[in-house]
């Protein structure tokens, strides 16, 4: 068997690894390396044989595979009726150690000879429950997982006409830790086929590691943390992983210490994401998130009273309305458990739990497990499961479930009719064993266990732990199987022996899984240290001192002044026209809500908010205008056109509202009613204020506009861009609430107060397009308006007007003539100009420019400030009844 490097794979080699995370690794590195080759087949082990069955089925009568769920379903009903089971053994905890005895038995062949003489009841049981099980897999032409290898070494044999779809150039293997008898079978007759066999390192020369010890595990986490951060940093395409021994038992402290280094933002939360930072492997049970939790809680709760603590979980579920107040008076009185029969006598008849009841009362008393898969997707989605505005941990878990649930569909064949009760026990059990961990997007650092980091291609690695307690781990023996036989083989990791002999190998792939390793080790005393692996070269240890936090000596207080902020040194700005708005109207608005990130509590309101309403009229004008594009086109239209186009535009526009009304749970004919207040406002406005306009054409609607100043780029986004008959544009923003007056903008100081309008027009301008006209238009029911600044047009000073009058000037502009137009976007530049260059040097002084800008505010518990609002101030430049 020859040795071959990543480089060295070609289209036609197979490599099989031991799992899949070592097979993405080694993907990423072929790919990596291919430089236009065609890539080789890199698949887990257990894909690879089960793909290889496959092919051999297509051209001989083979046994069909069980999958990992439905040989467990196998198990459990053999079990369950076999008489050689114990009373007082537990059918669900026997039904993994009897998969794992058949797995090893299997794998090693064990003599049934000896599994009938040994006289220790554990064997014995055993040795019935897999005479019956035998007997099934015979009856209904059935192979597992276990046996696949072994018949795959019988069909694969040179005297057996071997399919041409199956047959490969290089079968390539990574360096095993742990023998496998039957793999080794199988590779030896793919050898005697002429298939040729390799072993693929990653590295050929081992990297010598740095050893670190530390006084306590919490300090070599962190420490192994910042490394890997650092690293990151360094090198942004690096792949980095640390190792940890019994991952499984230290999981939740690890993953404390790696999210308070690496996400730092969100310390204390145990309920925040990673991010894009690190993946942490070994997830916790997914029946253990309390997403998943509520919603197996309200299907048990279905079959039968359950306990108080249960019902509260059914009930704490974000999905459903709370009741809990009727658990604290079972409580009060006494009661054990609630029935969901009392729970409904005494819950409101809107609560979901009665759609729940009248769909679970229709449950028959048996059913196949995909006609159930059905009915218990029905039940779920009666109580709203899993709900609107999950994060992203909660909506992986609730597709995990979803997939558990539809998984069960495979149990036809093994179980045939069932009561419900069995198949809800069957996905209780799966949701118990399945490792739950929510994905990150590519995560340059990876926290593994032991085994999981075999085989695993990478930049940089740190393994901690590596004492001698630790590795080699202890070794293992199945209570189901004959001990002295397991001892004497032995079998898979059940003597002492077998382990010592597997850590050395996990150090060679260790040693060559990256160019740069770090070896710690943590605890002891002085007095007694502990020590390291043996198999760990033993070199220059370097102690690290213990992290002790050190007491903050205060000083005496002292008066800061905190008008001057941290300065922002980046070029692109934060926000819109919003950042110079507030920027202008007080300092330390703009950097609260635009440094700090600091916002004010949402305040409840009834109905639907007036930011969603705002956002559907937006959205129904952009698609109007986007498929009209003219106005003439508008006004010669049939009005059965008219009505065509107005309809799509606001059926696009409901989405947000259908989600707000969703999310609130607002009453559902809230949604058709404002659907149709929204046609009749969009209709009355294109006909008071769009129809009468002169001729023009939409050019943008919702067009991102970056503007250029101060040496710095603020990214504007401006609803509508109309372009008049002489070739000039007007800039439109559309308002929904209180417009401010146009006139004064004209001028810089209220320019800078309200700079939205004059921030699109310097955008447009620094793209050399002419801009005449600037223009709010109020959609508000009844009280419709358009108006702005223009430019008077032409050199005759002819006028500019939007709108066909009778009078050369409409009240709703105010014109200027082109020199004067020009020196007032001067201005403009100038006083936008000034607000960025205080919010880029860090101005935070508190100065309300007037008392309105307090009331909107809502951050007065932040910066303390103390301005009696008036109900309506002569200074805050708003018109409330335009």
């Amino acid at each position: 068997m020859i040795n071959v490097n990543v480089e060295s794979l070609v289209e036609g080699d197979v490599v099989i690894t031991p799992n899949l995370r070592s097979a993405r690794a080694w993907s990423r590195a072929a790919h990596a390396c291919a430089q236009g080759r065609a890539l080789p087949t890199i698949v887990a082990t257990t894909v690879w044989l089960q793909t290889l069955w496959e092919a051999l089925r297509l051209s001989a009568p083979l046994p069909i595979l069980l999958s990992p769920g439905q040989e467990r379903a196998l198990w459990q009903r053999v079990i369950a009726r076999s008489n050689a089971t114990p009373s007082v053994f537990s059918n669900d905890a026997m039904v993994s150690e009897a998969a794992r005895a058949w797995r090893l038995a299997i794998t090693w062949i064990c003599p049934e000879a000896l599994l009938n003489g040994d006289d220790g009841l554990d064997v014995q049981t055993f040795y019935a429950w897999q005479r019956a099980f035998r007997a099934a897999l015979k009856k209904n032409n059935w192979i597992t997982q276990a046996e696949l290898t072994h018949a795959l070494a019988k069909h694969l044999s040179p005297e057996h006409t071997w399919p041409a779809h199956a047959i490969c150039k290089r079968v390539v293997t990574l360096p095993t830790v742990q023998d496998d008898p039957a793999l080794a079978k199988l590779l030896a007759v793919l050898q005697a086929r002429g298939i040729e066999r390799a072993e693929l390192t990653w590295r050929d020369a081992p990297t010598a590691p740095q050893c670190k010890a530390f006084a306590a595990a919490g300090d070599e986490w962190r420490a192994a943390a910042e490394w890997a951060r650092s690293h990151v940093a360094a090198h942004p395409h690096a792949q980095v992983v640390i190792v940890v021994p019994q991952l499984h038992s230290v999981r939740h402290a690890v993953k404390r210490v790696v999210r308070n280094v690496l996400v730092p933002e969100v310390w204390g939360d145990p309920r925040a994401e990673n991010g894009s930072k690190f993946n942490l492997s070994l997830g916790v049970r997914l029946s253990d998130v309390p997403l998943v939790a509520s919603a197996l809680a309200w299907l048990a709760w279905a079959r039968a009273p359950q306990p108080l603590a249960r019902v509260r979980v059914a009930l704490a579920a974000p999905f459903v309305p709370a009741a809990q107040f009727w658990v604290k008076k079972a409580i009060e009185m006494g009661f054990p458990q609630l029935s969901m029969g009392t729970f409904l006598r005494r819950a409101a008849p809107t609560h979901p739990a009665h759609a729940f009841a009248a769909n679970t009362a229709m449950w028959p008393p048996s059913a196949l497990p995909s006609q159930w898969c059905e009915r218990l997707h029905e039940a779920l989605a009666s109580i709203g499961f899993p709900g609107t505005g999950l994060d992203s941990e909660n909506a992986q878990a609730a597709v995990a479930l979803l997939e558990l649930l539809d998984g069960l569909h495979e149990l036809d064949e093994v179980l045939g009719a069932c009561s419900v009760d069995a198949l809800l026990e069957e996905l209780r059990e799966r949701c118990v064993t399945h490792d739950f961990q929510a994905e990150g997007k590519d995560a340059p650092i990876q926290v593994l266990g032991l085994y999981e980091s075999l085989g695993i291609a990478c930049d940089a690695m740190w393994i901690t732990g590596a004492t001698d307690d630790a590795l080699p781990e202890p070794s293992e023996i199945s209570p189901m199987l004959p001990r002295v036989w397991q001892r004497a083989v032995p079998v898979g990791r059940a003597t002492p022996e077998v382990m010592r002999d597997a850590a050395p190998r996990m150090w060679a792939q260790w040693e060559r899984a990256a160019s740069t390793l770090v070896v710690s080790i943590s605890g002891g005393k002085p007095e007694s240290p502990v020590r390291p692996a043996s198999f760990v070269a033993q070199g220059q240890w370097e102690r690290v001192p213990e992290r002790i936090e050190t007491e903050i000596s205060l000083e005496p207080m002292q008066s800061v002044p905190d008008s001057l902020g941290v300065r922002f040194d980046e070029a692109q700005l934060p926000g819109g026209a919003s950042l110079l708005q507030q920027q202008a109207q007080c300092a330390f608005q703009a950097y609260a809500a635009f440094r700090l990130r600091a916002s004010a509590f949402p305040s409840a309101e009834f109905g639907l908010t007036a930011r969603v309403r705002g956002v559907a009229v937006h959205a129904a004008l952009a698609v109007l205008w986007r498929e009209v594009g003219a106005h003439s086109r508008w006004v010669l239209a049939e009005p059965a056109a008219q009505d065509r186009w107005l309809g799509e535009a606001v059926a696009s526009a409901m989405e947000p509202v259908d989600k707000e009304c969703k999310r609130r749970d607002l009453p559902g004919w809230l949604v058709p009613l404002f659907e149709t207040q929204l046609r009749e406002l969009i209709f009355e406005w294109l006909n008071t204020r769009e129809t009468p306009r002169t001729p023009f054409q939409v050019l943008h609607t919702e067009i991102s506009a970056p503007l250029q100043i101060g040496g710095r780029q603020l990214n504007l986004r401006i609803d509508r861009v109309d372009e008049l008959s002489d070739g000039s544009l007007l800039v439109i923003d559309y308002k929904t609430g209180q417009v401010p007056a146009t006139a004064p903008i004209a001028e810089p100081d209220v320019a800078a107060l309200h700079p939205q309008l004059p921030a699109y027009a310097l955008a447009l301008a620094s793209n050399s397009q002419p801009v005449s006209g600037l223009a709010y238009a109020r959609v508000v029911r009844e009280k419709h308006a358009l108006r702005g600044l223009a430019r008077v047009a032409g050199e005759g000073g002819a006028s500019n007007s939007w709108l066909e009058t009778s009078t050369p000037r409409d009240k709703s502009q105010t014109q200027f003539q082109p020199d004067a137009w020009t020196e007032i976007q001067t201005s403009w530049s100038q006083a936008i100009g000034k607000a960025v260059q205080a919010f880029t040097g860090g101005d935070a002084t508190v100065a309300p420019a007037h008392s309105a800008v307090c009331r909107n505010c809502a951050r007065q518990a932040l910066c303390r400030v103390r301005v009696k609002a008036t109900p309506h101030s002569e200074d805050d430049h708003v018109e409330l009844d335009a």
